[in-house]
Protein backbone atom coordinates (compact mmCIF):
# COMPACT_ATOMS: atom_id res chain seq x y z
CA UNK A 1 0.00 0.00 0.00
CA UNK A 2 0.79 3.56 -0.63
CA UNK A 3 -0.84 6.56 0.89
CA UNK A 4 -2.15 9.36 -1.30
CA UNK A 5 1.21 11.07 -1.40
CA UNK A 6 3.36 12.17 -4.29
CA UNK A 7 6.19 9.82 -5.12
CA UNK A 8 4.41 6.59 -4.15
CA UNK A 9 5.95 6.41 -0.68
CA UNK A 10 5.24 3.37 1.46
CA UNK A 11 3.28 4.09 4.63
CA UNK A 12 3.97 2.48 8.04
CA UNK A 13 1.34 -0.20 7.45
CA UNK A 14 3.21 -1.74 4.52
CA UNK A 15 6.25 -3.17 6.29
CA UNK A 16 8.50 -1.45 3.77
CA UNK A 17 10.82 1.49 4.41
CA UNK A 18 12.11 2.46 0.99
CA UNK A 19 13.91 -0.71 -0.15
CA UNK A 20 14.20 -2.23 3.33
CA UNK A 21 11.79 -4.49 5.14
CA UNK A 22 10.61 -2.89 8.38
CA UNK A 23 8.12 -3.61 11.14
CA UNK A 24 4.55 -3.36 9.82
CA UNK A 25 2.33 -1.12 11.94
CA UNK A 26 -1.28 -2.42 11.99
CA UNK A 27 -3.02 0.93 11.62
CA UNK A 28 -6.58 -0.44 11.77
CA UNK A 29 -5.91 -2.45 14.94
CA UNK A 30 -4.27 0.53 16.61
CA UNK A 31 -7.21 2.80 15.79
CA UNK A 32 -9.75 0.23 17.00
CA UNK A 33 -7.81 -0.31 20.23
CA UNK A 34 -8.48 3.35 21.02
CA UNK A 35 -12.19 2.95 20.29
CA UNK A 36 -12.01 4.73 16.94
CA UNK A 37 -14.60 3.74 14.35
CA UNK A 38 -12.81 2.49 11.24
CA UNK A 39 -14.41 2.09 7.83
CA UNK A 40 -12.41 0.21 5.21
CA UNK A 41 -13.38 0.54 1.55
CA UNK A 42 -11.96 -0.40 -1.85
CA UNK A 43 -11.44 2.86 -3.73
CA UNK A 44 -12.64 1.27 -6.97
CA UNK A 45 -16.10 0.86 -5.41
CA UNK A 46 -16.81 4.55 -5.71
CA UNK A 47 -20.39 4.53 -4.40
CA UNK A 48 -19.30 2.68 -1.25
CA UNK A 49 -16.33 5.00 -0.83
CA UNK A 50 -18.56 8.07 -1.13
CA UNK A 51 -20.98 6.60 1.42
CA UNK A 52 -18.15 5.79 3.85
CA UNK A 53 -16.73 9.31 3.63
CA UNK A 54 -20.20 10.86 4.03
CA UNK A 55 -20.90 8.70 7.10
CA UNK A 56 -17.50 9.58 8.50
CA UNK A 57 -18.05 13.32 8.05
CA UNK A 58 -21.48 13.10 9.68
CA UNK A 59 -20.08 11.38 12.76
CA UNK A 60 -19.16 13.85 15.53
CA UNK A 61 -16.36 11.69 16.95
CA UNK A 62 -12.92 11.18 15.46
CA UNK A 63 -13.06 8.30 12.98
CA UNK A 64 -11.00 6.87 10.16
CA UNK A 65 -11.69 5.82 6.58
CA UNK A 66 -9.12 3.44 5.15
CA UNK A 67 -9.42 3.62 1.37
CA UNK A 68 -7.59 0.62 -0.03
CA UNK A 69 -6.58 -0.29 -3.54
CA UNK A 70 -3.20 -0.68 -5.12
CA UNK A 71 -2.06 2.44 -6.92
CA UNK A 72 -2.81 1.49 -10.51
CA UNK A 73 -0.32 3.98 -11.92
CA UNK A 74 2.45 2.39 -9.84
CA UNK A 75 1.16 -1.10 -10.71
CA UNK A 76 1.08 -0.47 -14.46
CA UNK A 77 4.54 1.11 -14.38
CA UNK A 78 5.87 -2.02 -12.64
CA UNK A 79 4.10 -4.22 -15.20
CA UNK A 80 5.51 -2.20 -18.08
CA UNK A 81 9.05 -2.68 -16.70
CA UNK A 82 8.36 -6.43 -16.77
CA UNK A 83 7.22 -6.22 -20.40
CA UNK A 84 3.50 -6.58 -19.59
CA UNK A 85 1.45 -3.83 -21.23
CA UNK A 86 -2.02 -2.53 -20.41
CA UNK A 87 -4.76 -4.79 -21.69
CA UNK A 88 -7.26 -2.09 -22.62
CA UNK A 89 -7.90 1.48 -23.69
CA UNK A 90 -10.66 3.90 -22.68
CA UNK A 91 -12.34 6.04 -25.32
CA UNK A 92 -14.97 8.79 -25.24
CA UNK A 93 -18.09 8.06 -27.31
CA UNK A 94 -20.60 10.37 -28.99
CA UNK A 95 -22.79 10.14 -25.84
CA UNK A 96 -20.47 12.66 -24.15
CA UNK A 97 -22.38 15.86 -23.34
CA UNK A 98 -19.31 17.63 -21.96
CA UNK A 99 -20.25 17.70 -18.28
CA UNK A 100 -16.53 17.10 -17.60
CA UNK A 101 -17.15 14.94 -14.52
CA UNK A 102 -14.22 12.79 -15.67
CA UNK A 103 -11.95 15.83 -15.55
CA UNK A 104 -13.27 17.97 -12.69
CA UNK A 105 -14.44 15.32 -10.22
CA UNK A 106 -12.74 12.04 -11.09
CA UNK A 107 -9.46 13.76 -11.84
CA UNK A 108 -7.74 11.11 -13.95
CA UNK A 109 -4.76 12.75 -15.67
CA UNK A 110 -5.51 10.98 -18.95
CA UNK A 111 -8.65 13.09 -19.55
CA UNK A 112 -8.48 16.57 -21.05
CA UNK A 113 -10.86 19.08 -22.59
CA UNK A 114 -10.26 20.58 -26.00
CA UNK A 115 -10.82 24.23 -26.88
CA UNK A 116 -14.33 23.27 -28.04
CA UNK A 117 -15.06 21.49 -24.73
CA UNK A 118 -14.75 18.01 -26.18
CA UNK A 119 -13.22 15.38 -23.91
CA UNK A 120 -10.34 13.22 -25.06
CA UNK A 121 -8.21 10.48 -23.53
CA UNK A 122 -4.43 10.60 -23.78
CA UNK A 123 -3.52 7.01 -24.68
CA UNK A 124 -0.05 7.40 -23.18
CA UNK A 125 -1.50 8.30 -19.77
CA UNK A 126 -4.53 5.97 -19.71
CA UNK A 127 -3.75 2.85 -17.67
CA UNK A 128 -6.84 1.09 -19.04
CA UNK A 129 -8.23 -0.11 -15.72
CA UNK A 130 -11.75 1.14 -16.45
CA UNK A 131 -12.27 2.79 -13.07
CA UNK A 132 -13.54 5.90 -14.88
CA UNK A 133 -16.49 4.05 -16.43
CA UNK A 134 -18.57 4.36 -13.27
CA UNK A 135 -18.03 8.13 -13.04
CA UNK A 136 -19.58 9.32 -16.30
CA UNK A 137 -23.23 10.34 -15.80
CA UNK A 138 -24.04 9.79 -19.50
CA UNK A 139 -22.11 6.49 -19.80
CA UNK A 140 -20.06 8.05 -22.60
CA UNK A 141 -16.88 6.15 -21.78
CA UNK A 142 -16.08 2.85 -23.42
CA UNK A 143 -13.29 0.40 -22.83
CA UNK A 144 -11.73 -1.71 -25.52
CA UNK A 145 -9.82 -4.75 -24.38
CA UNK A 146 -6.85 -5.40 -26.61
CA UNK A 147 -7.63 -8.22 -29.00
CA UNK A 148 -11.42 -7.57 -28.89
CA UNK A 149 -11.56 -4.88 -31.58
Amino acid sequence: GTTAMTGHQNHPGTGQNFDEISERIPIRRIMESYGVTVREVDTYQQAKLTAAVSESLAEPRFNVVIAKHPCMLKFTREQKKKGVFRPSQVTVTEKCDQQHVCIAQFGCPSFSAGADGSVSVNEDLCIGDGSCLQTCPTKALDITRKGEQ
